[in-house]
Order: C-alpha cells, then sequence, then structure tokens
C-alpha cells in the first residue's frame, strides 16, 4: 500500500499544475472526497430543495469544504412550466455558492419569468467578487467562509443553532436565506442574530435578534441581508471599477479586508456606525485625499469604487 504522501502527491500535483495554468477543477461527484476547486451535488432536482441539496452543503462547509453547488439550475426540467418557479428557487440558492450554472436556456418560458432569472444570473455576477475574496479567505484559515452554517458563525446563539430553516453566511456581512421549504406559500421563517441587518434588496433595517415570522420571499428579490461587517464589494460590469457598500452596521470600528480576482492585491475599508445624519467622508487613506461616493437613500449604505492596493476610511466630519 502507498504511503499517504505518495497519495497526495498524485492528486496534488496535477490539481496545482491546472491552477498555476489559470484553471479551475470542478468535482462532479464528490459524495465522499473534495477533489476539486468546486464541489458539486451531482444529479440534483427543484424536488430536493428542501433536503438532500442543503444538508449537503451544510455538511461538506462543516467539513472544511464550502465551495459547493447543486446541479445546473432546471437542468433536464426547463421546458416543465409547472416548475417554473421552482427553478428560479434553485437558481436563486445557485446565486448564493460559490457555483452557478445553467443547463438550457428557458426560451419557453413567460418573459417576465425569464427576465427574473437573468436577475438571478446578474445577482450572482455582482456579488462574485465578494465570493471570491471570502472563498481566498478560507483557502488561507480552513474556516468555511463563503458557505458558513448558522452553527458554526454564531455557536453561542442557541436561536441560530437550532433554526429550523437553511440560512448560512458569506464572509463577515452576508446572510443567506432563500426559500426552500413550502415554496408555494412564499413565506418563511427567517432568523437574524443580534446587531442590525438589512435586506438586499428593500433596504429595510431590522434589529436582531428576532425571528421574522412568515417573512416575504418574492420571487424577483434576492434572498439575503446585509450585517456583521457590513461590508460587500459589488461589480456592475467587467470593464468598470469594483464597488464598495458598507452599511451602517458595526458598532465597533471595523477593518475589512477584500481580495481582488488576480489573488494578489487587496483594500482595505474601515469604518464605524454612524448617526443617520451624520456628515461623512469617505477618505482614500493611500492618496490621502477625499473621494466621491453615493448614498443609497433605502438603507443609508454608501458606496463608493474602489481600486487595487488602495485603502478607505469613512468618517464622521
Amino acid at each position: 500500500m502507498m504511503d499517504i504522501d505518495t497519495l497526495t502527491y498524485i492528486y496534488n500535483r496535477p490539481i496545482s499544475e491546472i491552477a498555476n495554468q489559470g484553471g479551475h477543477v470542478i468535482a462532479r461527484n464528490g459524495e465522499f472526497v473534495s477533489p476539486g476547486t468546486l464541489v458539486r451535488i451531482n444529479d440534483s432536482t427543484v424536488d430536493e430543495l428542501a433536503g438532500r441539496i442543503p444538508i449537503n452543503y451544510m455538511q461538506y462547509a462543516a467539513s472544511g469544504f464550502p465551495n459547493v453547488y447543486s446541479d445546473v439550475a432546471g437542468t433536464h426540467n426547463m421546458h416543465n412550466l409547472a416548475d417554473i418557479d421552482k427553478n428560479i428557487r434553485h437558481a436563486w440558492l445557485l446565486s448564493l455558492t460559490s457555483g452557478f450554472s445553467v443547463g438550457t436556456f428557458p426560451d419557453m418560458w413567460p418573459e417576465e419569468k425569464k427576465e427574473i432569472f437573468r436577475g438571478v444570473s446578474r445577482f450572482h455576477f455582482q456579488i462574485a467578487p465578494y465570493m471570491y475574496s471570502e472563498a481566498l479567505k478560507g483557502y488561507q484559515s480552513g474556516y468555511p467562509t463563503t458557505l458558513t452554517p448558522l452553527s458554526i458563525a454564531f455557536p453561542d446563539d442557541q436561536s441560530a443553532v437550532n433554526h429550523n430553516n437553511y440560512q448560512w453566511m458569506i464572509g463577515g456581512s452576508l446572510m443567506a436565506a432563500p426559500l426552500l421549504k413550502n415554496i408555494n406559500a412564499g413565506t418563511m421563517d427567517v432568523y437574524l442574530p443580534d446587531g442590525d441587518w438589512y435586506h438586499c434588496d428593500s433596504g429595510k433595517r431590522y434589529e436582531g435578534s428576532l425571528t421574522l415570522k412568515e417573512f416575504e420571499a418574492p420571487l424577483d428579490a434576492p434572498p439575503c441581508f446585509i450585517g456583521g461587517q457590513g461590508i460587500i464589494v459589488l461589480r456592475e460590469a467587467d470593464d468598470l471599477p469594483l464597488k464598495a457598500r458598507v452599511y451602517p452596521v458595526s458598532r465597533r470600528k471595523t477593518l475589512f479586508s477584500f481580495n481582488y480576482p488576480d489573488g494578489v492585491a487587496q483594500s482595505l475599508i474601515s469604518y464605524r456606525k454612524w448617526d443617520d445624519n451624520a456628515e461623512l467622508v469617505v477618505i482614500d487613506q493611500t492618496l490621502g485625499s477625499e473621494i466621491p461616493f453615493e448614498v443609497d437613500t433605502a438603507s443609508g449604505s454608501i458606496i463608493f469604487d474602489i481600486v487595487p492596493n488602495h485603502d478607505y476610511d469613512i468618517v464622521e466630519q
């Protein structure tokens, strides 16, 4: 029998070569091992949204392999018009994981449902840089940053540990809360731990800890909340600068690190929760000067462009 070093070398060497050439490995069947950059829950269907798919997600993540996704949205089922809404719910689920794939274009769907499906794809495109940055942190630490079960993220909060729906953290700011049970009802119980949380779509603020009973989960809205560190980085287009979006959440001085897609460059963003009527400035600490920003009127979050290897501080005047 070969020793463990020989066995791991046989696997690690080709995977390393693929990575060095800019490639990724998708583990199509990874029930008992994790031989890929992404681990795929294979041959999954929309009828498994409340069972096998999220359970496997949580199992992998709790084992230190959070970069998972399930089978392509709508595969072999995209033309089943009775399951359009289920396919969209599956797509929202995929949009909040490290992998997102679509097997067939929904050409037979009504135009309004096609547009919702496009919106799901756009949302994943927007958060992908944030997801990548958190994946790199997880690679460096071993912590399941891209899919952290609430029982791991909030181990001392029994309401989080015992919550009966599938929710998880993506990094320190983004809470995923997709509707997977009782889909036809369009509502679910959402648990929000201690602190301020903002709904990603409406911008409405909630103060935890609390359970939002029968919370409405519209088919066309991202099923997630911003809290914790309160900072995410979004992409609007490949040829535009990335944008930091900072919510007035953290009660103490927070330092957020963002890793750029080249895996080398980094930016640090710091802030402390500000009052509603505060006069703010955003300082590019690398340049030593103020930079412009926008304010989202619904949530009070601020948005500004970031560039590699520049650090930023949000302060009250």
